[in-house]
């Protein structure tokens, strides 16, 4: 499996790092604090596979040489209760939705090969803090997280290309292609 994931600035990253530490901790959930290479982010896109993984960096290096850093505004704190997940979602802006848009159509080629869930007709930007949580540790969670939560801004400086990689022995996310944004 592969994803694109737009990653934060160094603030908003340590913030969110001190939620899956704090989940880990608590009991509440481990599975992002101990997934190996894993940093917070939003993803843009999932695919089951890549058929020509040589085209598509070539794609996603054109297409992200033309995106500036994006601030986000992240005011809120969710959850999907089907897999269990806790989250930090963005107040939506043109340029995130442009973003998203344009990315799925510069790179439709793949789109046979991408998760439903990540298409721009049923996408919900967001940033987990804990998954695979019982109904009580949501609920243990979004407490822990709402007692001290400050609506605050993530700029989003960079993408990456990586392969995930589940197993019994543990999660990890390989970086096969990473870049910048310009701004």
């Amino acid at each position: 499996m592969f994803a694109v994931e737009l990653f934060f600035n160094k603030e908003f990253d340590e913030y969110v790092r001190k939620v899956w530490m704090h989940f880990d901790k608590k009991g509440i959930s481990y599975f992002m604090n101990r997934f190996e290479n894993l940093s917070p982010h939003i993803t843009l896109a999932v695919y089951t596979d890549i058929s020509d993984l040589k085209g598509f960096k070539e794609q996603l290096e054109i297409y992200f040489d033309s995106v500036s850093p994006l601030r986000l505004r992240f005011d809120i704190v969710a959850t999907f209760p089907t897999s269990g997940t806790i989250f930090l979602a963005p107040t939506m802006t043109d340029e995130l939705q442009r973003v998203h848009k344009d990315f799925y159509k510069k790179l439709d080629k793949y789109n046979n090969q991408a998760s439903i869930y990540y298409s721009p007709d049923q996408w919900n930007p967001h940033c987990t803090l804990g998954t695979q949580l019982s109904r009580e540790a949501i609920a243990k969670g979004i407490h822990d997280v709402v007692k001290e939560f400050e609506p605050m801004d993530g700029i989003i400086e960079r993408m990456s290309l990586v392969k995930i990689e589940l197993s019994e022995e543990g999660n990890r996310n390989i970086i096969i292609f990473e870049q910048s944004f310009e701004s």
